[in-house]
């Protein structure tokens, strides 16, 4: 598929999701992301989506989503300077939602947390060919990599999709993540997922499809009482 061709689906998709208009340059690099992830989904499996040709809930999945969820965190972490963020995203796979999160909102430093070394090279190459700054690629279970490491600065931000949110894990993330920051789950049904030990639901939005996908975002219960919800 050429340029012209997946910007005509791109635009039509963000058109339908109520985006405003991308910007030449993201639209180049979310080709760009895109032709990789075709290319080594041939030999590794990234995702089970359909690729080749490219499909409208393929794009919407793994572009749209995270674009739309992008319009929500610059008011829900308005508070923090952006420029000063710390964001980890664990289990980052074929790296959606980081990686178009990433090309729509730059600043700060990103961790992409993925424990299987072909996965994580994939990840390294897509950081290389974007030219993604104060990126970096971690190839360790995220538990694993906070006990070995402990820096100076909690996250501000937690991403995660088709991760399994256990009780180890969901422990992990509390202590990473700073007491106003945000663990955001991207779910595709309509089940709400219970919050995690020592987390509280937030916000919760639709995506692409209200019926179909949303977003969770929970903070500490010490912030948030367990068990509520804001919606928008």
């Amino acid at each position: 598929m050429d340029i012209r061709g997946f910007e005509q689906i791109l635009t039509s998709r963000a058109a339908a999701a109520a985006l405003a208009q991308l910007p030449a340059a993201v639209v180049q690099q979310l080709e760009i992301y895109y032709q990789l992830l075709a290319k080594w989904n041939r030999s590794i499996n990234l995702t089970s989506l359909p690729l080749e040709p490219l499909a409208a809930e393929t794009l919407d999945r793994l572009l749209i989503e995270p674009l739309v969820a992008a319009a929500h965190l610059s008011r829900w972490l308005d508070a923090k300077d952006p420029h000063e963020s710390r964001w980890l995203d664990v289990g980052s796979g074929g790296g959606s939602p980081a990686v178009p999160l990433r090309l729509v909102r730059p600043q700060g430093t990103l961790v992409l947390v993925e424990s299987k070394a072909r996965k994580a090279a994939f990840l390294r190459e897509v950081v290389r060919e974007l030219r993604l700054e104060r990126t970096e690629v971690e190839t360790e279970r995220f538990e694993v990599m906070m006990k070995r490491h402990r820096p100076a600065h909690k996250a501000d931000l937690v991403t995660m999709r088709a991760v399994r949110l256990d009780e180890l894990l969901a422990s992990a993330v509390h202590d990473e993540l700073s007491s106003s920051g945000l663990l955001l789950v991207f779910a595709s049904n309509t089940a709400q997922p219970e919050p995690p030990n020592g987390f509280g639901l937030a916000h919760q939005v639709g995506l692409t499809d209200p019926s179909a996908s949303r977003l969770f975002a929970f903070q500490h219960t010490s912030d948030v009482p367990r068990g509520t919800s804001q919606t928008g």
